[in-house]
């Protein structure tokens, strides 16, 4: 989006579905390759995919007329009204630091190719999917699909993805080696377990916020709930570790 806002008096803007979709695909790339070559140094074999995702969500979803997703430059007043008045996006002061488009997250409903997804597991190690929370679409019933100005969150499509594909495990990287209670304060304590029911008491209690740990936590109890397996928070460096129950954050029904 900044590149497009920068380049905005020579080309025509990325709509925002364009814009998930070429982010999949650099990202996408960016990961398989990395792991191709990690794949290669320890001498291991197998194949790696990465496919483009499309995740349709539901048009009467509450977040179109109320969005609430902030992303983009900063622009100037000024800038601004243009913005509104020519594109009709919706545009909110940070702080101070100038305004910024806010646009819809709704809730992920299905993955457009699922069954591809499935087959892809039977045969490669290796199945990238899902990036940035997928290209939303709104999926007719005559069968087309239409893009929309929207931001889907990553982790609710991931336990979609997981749900529907029969997985036991969850794993979602971030940047902390494990969950916190009471987080950047200095009496802030490490969380190794929750039961599903606890982790939701806390949700709705806010003791996670949803700018920081909250998605991940709700859309791990989405998928505990919906699958009875278990979810896993934890950083990439703290993975190894985790797995074995030496670290990160499990959820469990």
């Amino acid at each position: 989006m900044l590149r497009s806002e920068e380049a905005s008096t020579k080309v025509p803007g990325f709509p925002l579905d364009l814009a998930v979709a070429s982010t999949q695909g650099t990202v996408g790339y960016l990961l398989e390759a990395a792991l191709r070559e990690s794949f290669r140094a320890a001498g291991e074999e197998g194949g790696i995919a990465t496919v483009l995702s499309l995740v349709g969500v539901n048009p009467d979803d509450d977040a179109f007329r109320k969005p609430t997703k902030p992303i983009g430059p900063y622009y100037t007043r000024y800038r601004a009204s243009r913005l509104r008045r020519e594109r009709g996006w919706t545009l909110v002061e940070d702080a101070g630091r100038g305004f910024r488009q806010v646009v819809p997250s709704p809730y992920p409903q299905t993955v457009a190719n699922l069954d591809v997804l499935t087959q892809l597991l039977k045969t490669i190690p290796v199945v990238i999917a899902g990036g940035g929370g997928g290209v939303p679409v709104i999926m007719e019933e005559d069968g087309s699909i239409r893009g929309v100005e929207a931001v889907i969150d990553k982790d609710h499509t991931a336990a979609l993805l997981g749900q529907h594909l029969g997985a036991r495990l969850l794993v979602f990287l971030t940047q902390t080696a494990c969950v916190y209670e009471h987080f950047g304060s200095p009496n802030q304590e490490r969380i190794s377990h929750l039961y599903l029911r606890e982790a939701e008491q806390s949700l709705e209690l806010g003791a996670f916020p949803p700018g920081s740990m909250g998605p991940k936590i709700a859309a791990a109890c989405a998928f505990v709930r919906a699958t009875g397996g278990e979810a896993l928070i934890t950083s990439v460096e703290c993975l190894t570790d985790a797995l074995a129950g030496k670290n990160g954050t499990r959820i469990s029904p």
